[in-house]
């Protein structure tokens, strides 16, 4: 008949194994804290919003990704004297047709046209953020990459905007 194991000392063995993954990854944890890492989808609750009297974001259906990293940054107080419009646009421009006509890679251009007034003063901005993708093989491919530009280009043209318009409210007051 044959031998079985002792249960106690695979598992012996097992724990040990698991006990010096957990902790290298808990050093490597605490290595990339103490060299202040911090995951770029942080989201930082605690960064100063920017006050404006009114925000106003307008589109073609992509901009609601643009009015929700706004939102985050931006808070309406009727006491200020800062009106923010925002157009944004999606255009997207077919590249590198294959033999059967079919464009294989897109062009996708993201147009922010802001219009900042601020008493009887006007300012007209406009951002601009262009991206490329590949067709996919179903148009649910297409779609999903197409959100995720959208997704990618309303972070960083929002992120652009804020710094625009807080830049704007501090050097704003002194003309």
């Amino acid at each position: 008949m044959a031998k079985q194991l002792k249960k106690p000392s695979l598992s012996r063995g097992a724990s040990s194994i698991w006990s010096f993954k957990a902790g290298l990854i808990g050093g490597l944890a605490l290595l990339l804290a103490a060299c202040g890492f911090q995951p770029i989808h942080k989201y930082d609750g605690g960064m100063q919003s920017l006050q404006v009297a009114a925000l106003e974001v307008t589109g073609d259906g992509s901009e609601r990704a643009l009015a929700r990293n706004l939102a985050r940054r931006i808070s309406i107080e009727a006491t200020v004297d800062m009106r923010v419009s925002i157009g944004f646009e999606r255009v997207v421009t077919e590249m590198q047709r294959g033999a059967d006509g079919i464009a294989r890679r897109l062009q996708v251009t993201h147009h922010a046209d802001m219009r900042v007034q601020r008493g009887d003063r006007q300012i007209m901005e406009r951002f601009s953020l262009t991206q490329y993708m590949t067709r996919g093989d179903s148009a649910a491919d297409e779609m999903k990459q197409m959100r995720a530009l959208d997704d990618l280009a309303a972070r960083d043209l929002a992120a652009r905007l804020i710094a625009f318009l807080g830049a704007e409210s501090r050097g704003g007051d002194s003309e």
